[in-house]
């Protein structure tokens, strides 16, 4: 509105601009020296035919020296087209022919198209075209009011040049005044300096422009106005830390930047946009944007509909402590001035801090809906594409991270907490304790996490299609598992820390030391339930039950049900090694298994079979109540009703058989020995042995090549009896060597005993040698 006031009195200053015709009729009469002339005076200058301004005075006070002085003076502009009725008035006015220099004083009034300017003196001169003001001056309109001091017009570079600080009133129109956001009547302007450039198009304020109304505030260093061909405010340009503030009913706002522009609609009858350009920033109620250029557009009843920032963005949200970055930014705002949807792309992140917890999110775009219905903006649901990334890290140092392709976020009632969160693509999830330092990964096609209310803290999760869990710890300890569906649950009071757990769909675990497959894994306190025919691999040992429960925190398992361990001979890192507990027919054989149950030890490293438990190995068996398998070593032991059928063969490939049973036994891999122990008795063909204990020594390729008795040995044959300390029995070669103090040999068909430190007897053979001093009775 002041570039139209401003621009009028330009116009009138406009008219020695392209005049080539001289002075009409009235001109002479002013060149001569009089006292007085009291006629009217009227000056007219045409151009094409048509007048271009008449001046007229009601007197002529005095003539001297060629200089007239006029009172009463009006000058009337027409412009070159002969249109237009601008006028000046004056109290009195020294014109010359000869003088460069016309001096308006007196009760100066500019009039024009319902402006008036009204000042007490005005300078033109001739020769530079230019008008000078250097005294104050009062405008007056309808619903404007104004003053200033000193302006200069040139007339050859169609220039308006305010040289002194400025101020004006406007009046707001009554279809302005009650805007939704508030109700405005005045608006003031003030500023140290100025020009009015383009034939009145363009208005230049300089020297700290500062516009204000009763609830808001623009600031700079200085404004450019452009305005329409009818004289009305199309856009301002505001530079130089130009600073636009407000307040009403609805809260703050504050818009900054290297320049603020605002851009009315074509049809000048509201607000269309706002732009903020070069360090832009904008608070609305403690929130603040930042970026390198922030635009506000408005809807068709004007009020904001949507605000847009680009470069480097940056919002923070004071009342959720969420801070978002992205390359561009707009959020778009809804008929109740609330925020509707709010989108980032470029490189976008959302970071809260939650209870000592900083909660962010990442990835190419993020998008945000805003909840309804609420008194103050809360977050509905964000949805972050082109692989989302939400990381979390506790006051304790726990660091919680996810990634998928899509990520969804839906968030409680208040905006402030996250509910549910879901992951859709190839996505993972990983926890991170660096006390313990322990890392969890969740590999899957989709998660969902659940959140207890007001928390940060999840409550349930669940992902399908391709699940994967990796875990490590310290030690260098790790563990994996996969499946094709995962669920579970963690406590409420116990942050992070899982209370049930299910993987089913084709589960598989492993570790350094074990494999384990199953239809289904169900983690509840620490322990892992593990169903539907699985199967435990450790140490070369394949095992399988109805169910395995493993205790996650002690590392244990127990197997429940018919439980079946097989062995495979030669497998890559077998613990277990029992190939030469065969019978030694040229073929390592698998041994099994079978028990009713089983309990292992990670830590102690070992594995117990709950009878009644049976080992098969090609056609040797072992039968007891309990068996034991120890990792370090591969030892193997059985105890409780020990009874064991093994097959070899003598020097002449003759097979024999012995069945041996006792309470206790143990097998040495390495040294390939075993013992029984506690009430020890051997069967074969050859006849029958007891003893306290039996040592056995295994050939390398398999089958028993040696046994030795000891303890109250006692042996019975068909023809036979025998009785000592030890009896060693050579399989291949079928020789008994028994020794005591004494030693005796009984032969029941010819009544003879024979007594030594050591016999030596063979099988099927009746001879006995004796070693060191001996004696035989014949009865």
């Amino acid at each position: 509105m002041a570039a139209v006031v401003l621009l009028a009195v330009a116009f009138f200053f406009f008219i020695r601009r392209g005049g080539d015709n001289g002075p009409g009729s009235g001109a002479a009469m002013l060149d001569r020296d009089v006292a007085s002339d009291i006629r009217e005076i009227r000056y007219v200058e045409s151009r094409d035919g048509r007048p271009l301004f008449i001046i007229t005075a009601r007197k002529n006070v005095a003539t001297r020296g060629g200089i007239n002085d006029l009172e009463g003076i009006t000058a009337v502009y027409h412009g070159p087209q002969g249109k237009r009725q601008d006028r000046i008035e004056a109290r009195q006015c020294r014109y010359s022919v000869l003088d460069q220099n016309v001096r308006f004083q007196g009760d100066v009034r500019l009039h024009s198209q319902g402006y008036t300017v009204i000042t007490s003196r005005l300078d033109y001169n001739k020769a530079q075209e230019q008008v000078v003001n250097e005294a104050d001056f009062r405008l007056e309109a309808p619903g404007l009011a104004g003053q200033g001091r000193g302006f200069r017009v040139s007339l050859r570079e169609r220039t308006f040049r305010l040289t002194q600080p400025l101020e004006l009133k406007y009046t707001l129109p009554d279809e302005v005044r009650d805007r939704p956001e508030g109700r405005e009547k005045y608006l003031d302007l003030a500023a140290g300096s100025g020009w009015i450039l383009d034939e009145g198009r363009t208005i230049r304020l300089e020297d700290g422009v500062t516009l204000r109304s009763a609830l808001s505030r623009l600031t700079g260093a200085e404004m450019l106005v452009r305005l329409d061909a009818e004289h009305r405010v199309q856009e301002t340009v505001t530079s130089g830390a130009a600073v636009f503030s407000r307040r009403d009913t609805a809260g703050e706002m504050e818009l900054a930047g290297d320049t603020v522009v605002f851009r009315l609609t074509p049809a000048n009858d509201r607000l269309e946009s706002v732009n903020a350009d070069g360090h832009a920033r904008l608070r609305m109620n403690g929130d603040e944007l930042s970026a390198a250029q922030i635009r506000i557009d408005a809807d068709p009843t004007g009020r904001i509909s949507a605000t847009q920032a680009t470069g480097g963005c940056r919002f923070t949200a004071a009342r959720t402590g969420q801070e978002m970055t992205s390359q561009s930014l707009r959020l778009a705002i809804g008929p109740d001035l609330q925020p509707e949807t709010l989108q980032l792309d470029g490189e976008a992140s959302i970071s809260q801090q939650v209870e000592r917890r900083v909660n962010r999110l990442s990835g190419g775009r993020i998008r945000i809906a805003f909840q309804t219905g609420t008194s103050a903006p809360a977050v509905g649901r964000i949805t972050v594409l082109d692989r989302g990334r939400v990381t979390a890290t506790t006051a304790g140092g726990d660091a919680y991270q996810a990634t998928a392709d899509e990520l969804l976020v839906q968030y409680d009632a208040e905006g402030r907490f996250p509910a549910q969160a879901e992951g859709r693509g190839h996505g993972d999830c990983q926890l991170h304790r660096p006390a313990s330092n322990e890392t969890t990964t969740i590999q899957a096609d989709r998660f969902r996490v659940d959140f207890f209310p007001g928390s940060a803290d999840a409550s349930a999760f669940e992902a399908d299609g391709a699940v994967r869990l990796h875990r490590t710890a310290a030690g260098g300890r790790w563990s994996e598992a996969t499946g094709r569906s995962l669920a579970g649950s963690l406590r409420p009071k116990e942050r992070n820390r899982i209370d049930t757990m299910v993987l089913k769909g084709g589960v598989t675990y492993k570790d350094p030391e074990q494999q384990v497959r199953a239809a289904e894994a169900n983690l509840k306190d620490d322990l892992l339930r593990l169903k539907g025919e699985p199967r435990f691999e450790t140490g070369g040992a394949v095992t399988r039950a109805e169910i395995f429960v493993y205790d996650v925190r002690r590392r244990t398992l127990a197997g429940q049900g018919p439980v079946q361990t097989t062995i495979m001979p030669g497998q890559p890192g077998a613990k277990f090694d029992l190939s030469a507990m065969s019978n030694g027919e040229g073929k390592r054989e698998p041994v099994y298994l079978h028990a009713s149950g089983l309990e292992g030890d990670e830590a102690a490293g070992r594995l117990v079979y709950r009878g009644p438990c049976r080992m098969v190995q090609g056609r040797n068996i072992l039968t007891a109540g309990q068996f034991e398998l120890e990792q370090r070593g591969g030892r193997f032991s059985a105890k409780d009703k020990v009874r064991g059928i093994f097959f070899t063969r003598d020097g002449q490939g003759k097979e024999q058989r012995f069945e041996i049973t006792s309470e206790r036994m143990q097998y040495d891999p390495e040294r390939r020995e075993i013992r029984f122990e506690d009430q020890v008795r051997t069967r074969t063909d050859q006849g029958v042995m007891s003893a306290d204990t039996l040592d056995g020594l295994f050939r390398e390729g398999g089958g028993l090549s040696e046994l030795i008795a000891r303890g109250h040995v006692r042996l019975n044959q068909a023809a036979r009896d025998a009785a000592g300390d030890q009896l060693r029995l050579d399989l291949a070669a079928g020789l008994f060597v028994l020794s005591g103090a004494p030693a005796v040999v009984v032969d029941r068909v010819e009544g003879r005993t024979t007594r030594g430190t050591q016999l030596t007897f063979h099988r099927g053979d009746d001879k006995i040698r004796v070693d060191s001093s001996s004696q035989t009775i014949k009865k």
